[in-house]
């Protein structure tokens, strides 16, 4: 017979299949289970160590910076991260937000975090891209994305409120098989500009929670 620990221990496996905790630096402190901590652990790092190389060439990294006068928080003033639910509150803060930072016309942007099947999409724009454009764009696409998993998923998203003891959002199983996060936990700290043999530039986002 198993023990009552080895029985425990089960449990949460099978309760980590329904819904997944994340820990977040940059938001109030999660509820942790210590059993879950090497399994997270090792989730979010192959989540950040995506191959790149069949991205192409790198052409420069796209920083978001916020200023803030919260200095006690943010010694030099500056937050390092954008809002990617409510990017129009940030937008006036950014830093450099009408500055072109992509002088090309036609760009493909690739989201894959917190997502276990990518989504593409493209943008066009006659003058460039800049910062406040590319946020406001990415930000709309993930709040399409999000609404395209919940139609196509059979299990749904568990309501904030009705989480108990895990707190962070359960992974659905729709188009994009989302995971551990809502769009309230994302952040965009910047984008990465690639261009491919094909001549085409391909933006991939570092996205943080």
């Amino acid at each position: 017979m198993r023990s009552i620990k080895q029985v425990a221990f089960s449990n949460l496996l099978i309760a980590l299949l329904a819904l997944t905790l994340f820990s977040c630096h940059s938001k109030p402190p999660r509820i942790y289970k210590s059993e879950y901590d090497k399994i997270i652990t090792e989730r979010e790092k192959q989540a950040l160590s995506k191959r790149t190389d069949s991205l192409g060439a790198l052409l420069s990294v796209i920083r978001y910076e916020i200023a803030t006068e919260n200095t006690k928080d943010f010694e030099d003033g500056i937050i390092p991260w954008a809002s990617l639910e409510k990017p129009e509150l940030d937008i006036p803060h950014l830093v450099d937000k009408g500055k072109v930072v992509i002088p090309d016309n036609h760009v493909t942007v690739i989201i894959d975090y917190p997502l276990n099947k990518e989504y593409r999409f493209d943008l066009t724009s006659p003058s460039g891209f800049t910062r406040e454009l590319l946020l406001r764009e990415i930000s709309k696409h993930y709040y399409q994305l999000y609404q395209e998993e919940e139609e196509t998923a059979k299990t749904k998203t568990v309501p904030l409120k009705e989480r108990k003891e895990l707190y962070n959002r359960n992974q659905t199983d729709g188009k994009y098989a989302i995971w551990g996060h809502d769009i309230a936990d994302l952040v965009l700290t910047e984008v990465k500009v690639y261009k491919n043999s094909e001549g085409k530039i391909l933006l991939q986002l570092g996205v943080d929670s």
